[in-house]
């Protein structure tokens, strides 16, 4: 996330077809992470992304609509996912 030309916040992760993984998040400027996620999830749902692995559920993530799902659903996710050919 840039702010009058400085980068103040993001996210990294890797996206393959319809899954992407969210890895670290970082911010120079309170809340900027945040912000950033929130623009993420929105540009992973506009592209139809259909899974968004967050790796830990925190506070924050579950507040977003992050749930916890059993070992089994997630890998029929997952192979969705990849299946699915979306563009980031």
């Amino acid at each position: 996330m840039w702010h009058e030309g400085e980068l103040i916040g993001g996210i990294y992760g890797v996206g393959i077809a319809g899954f992407f993984a969210g890895e670290s998040m970082f911010h120079r400027v309170t809340d900027a992470s945040k912000i950033a996620l929130c623009h993420l999830m929105d540009h992973l749902r506009a592209r139809q992304f259909e899974l968004f692995d967050t790796q830990v559920l925190s506070p924050l993530t579950a507040r977003l609509g992050a749930i916890e799902i059993r070992r089994r659903d997630y890998l029929e996710r997952l192979a969705s996912a990849l299946r699915n050919p979306t563009h980031f």
